[in-house]
């Protein structure tokens, strides 16, 4: 309906603008006769009258009435030159006006159409978001009412019936490099830890069974996460004040991560009544501005989409954890497969 709307309104812009070309057209033809016809002829007229010889007694006196006449007959033009002057400048000043609210309207429907065009985009990313969230719920309910207890078990679950959602909600487009990976913390020896991956889903799905990297706390933007305890959206991590903001051991650093992981987004997990941090889940993509918390909309939302599939993450390992503490065992950790997740 707006579409057809839109098309009738442009074509009575066009019709409004055929109409006032061709009168102004009639009106410069118009001008063009009177011009020949009146103040040509009368001038003409006017000439030849003065050029003729003085009537004699008794004749008629041609050379005056050729003379006034053609006087009167340019005149005339020249009154109806101004008339018809003063008509057309109110044409051409309602053309003017015509042209300019046709500008406008054009202009306007333009930007409107971009905002319903950006609404709509974003409503394809929010229902992809429910249908994601709706298959992941299902997953958390069958492990809530199995006894989970294998938590890497249930998440790779969690992103094996999600994922073909959860990016379209995110805003990855075909193409686009992602990597989704969930970090547990582990005690290595004696009071020392560090985050060790339980989940990775990435583009080259073949990467997923490679050997990974483990980070300490504040080391790249997973370790940076579990430092601060708090959530870390990177724009683009490319940007001078970010790159010197957080640091890799060189042992860690990897040939094309600056082209892989320009856009970052961690949270901390947390479980248990003291708020400790269980883990991280960063979500990361090759493209500048896929997730940003001052961008566009569409950029906001994909982090609002990540933010949520962290919730739901949270939700699952609570559900394991709870399971294991009621079965009075040690929640697992890895599944038979364990991998380790590239993620920055």
């Amino acid at each position: 309906m707006a579409k057809m709307n839109n098309e009738n309104l442009t074509q009575q812009a066009k019709e409004l603008s055929d109409a006032i070309t061709k009168r102004i057209n009639r009106a410069d033809f118009t001008n063009l006769t009177i011009r020949i016809s009146f103040i040509l002829g009368g001038g003409l007229a006017a000439t030849i009258g003065g050029l003729m010889p003085a009537p004699a007694v008794g004749e008629i006196p041609w050379k005056s009435i050729i003379g006034i006449g053609g006087a009167v007959l340019t005149l005339l033009g020249g009154l109806a030159l101004l008339f018809l002057e003063q008509d057309q400048t109110s044409d051409m000043d309602k053309a003017r006006r015509a042209i300019e609210t046709a500008r406008v309207y054009l202009s306007n429907r333009e930007e409107i159409q971009r905002q319903f065009d950006d609404m709509r985009k974003l409503d394809s990313k929010r229902r992809s978001l429910i249908s994601a969230l709706q298959a992941m719920r299902e997953v958390s309910e069958q492990s809530a009412y199995t006894g989970e207890v294998d938590t890497a078990k249930s998440l790779k679950d969690l992103f094996d019936v999600s994922l073909n959602q959860l990016l379209p909600a995110m805003g990855y487009q075909s193409g686009e490099f992602h990597s989704i990976s969930v970090y547990k913390v582990r005690s290595v020896s004696g009071e020392d830890e560090l985050l060790e991956g339980l989940v990775d889903r990435r583009s080259n799905r073949i990467e997923e069974v490679a050997p990974g990297r483990t980070w300490a706390m504040g080391e790249g933007f997973t370790g940076a996460a579990w430092q601060r305890n708090s959530e870390l959206i990177i724009d683009d991590s490319a940007h001078h004040t970010i790159k010197s903001a957080f640091y890799v051991p060189d042992g860690k650093i990897r040939e094309d991560d600056h082209e892989r992981y320009r856009s970052i987004a961690s949270f901390p997990i947390r479980v248990g009544t003291e708020g400790k941090v269980w883990g991280i889940v960063t979500i990361s993509s090759d493209m500048v501005g896929r997730f940003s918390t001052n961008g566009a909309a569409g950029a906001t939302q994909n982090v609002e989409a990540a933010r949520t599939v962290a919730g739901m993450v949270a939700l699952l390992v609570g559900i394991t954890y709870i399971n294991s503490k009621k079965l009075g065992i040690e929640e697992k950790e890895t599944s038979d497969d364990q991998e380790q997740p590239e993620s920055a």
